[in-house]
């Protein structure tokens, strides 16, 4: 078994929900940390494949504290299509860090 590993950045938006990683693999672990860089706590919402009440995997509009208030999901499953998104009340000041592990056969 062979493991790759990749990290993505990004900054949530509050219009719409950003997606933050599409698996394409049948066996891939995601690392996610999600941190509030605002003077302000702000709220934030995760889901798994899709934005009703059913696919969210935090509780919905999770606080974080100001100035630093982390919220990491680790670890999280996914199978091949499986997509991970989310948003914050305020757009420019929750950061996403992702960290990503495909399992492959030799």
């Amino acid at each position: 078994m062979t493991t790759v590993s990749d990290v993505q950045q990004g900054t949530l938006t509050t219009s719409a929900t950003t997606e933050i990683y599409a698996a394409t693999g049948d066996s891939e672990t995601l690392d996610l940390t999600i941190i509030n860089y605002s003077g302000s706590a702000r709220t934030v919402n995760v889901y798994l494949n899709g934005e009703a009440d059913v696919n969210r995997i935090v509780p919905e509009d999770l606080s974080l504290e100001a100035d630093g208030g982390t919220l990491v999901i680790s670890p999280i499953r996914l199978g091949a299509g499986d997509k991970i998104h989310a948003k914050a009340s305020a757009g420019t000041a929750v950061s996403w860090t992702a960290e990503i592990v495909r399992y492959t056969s030799p």
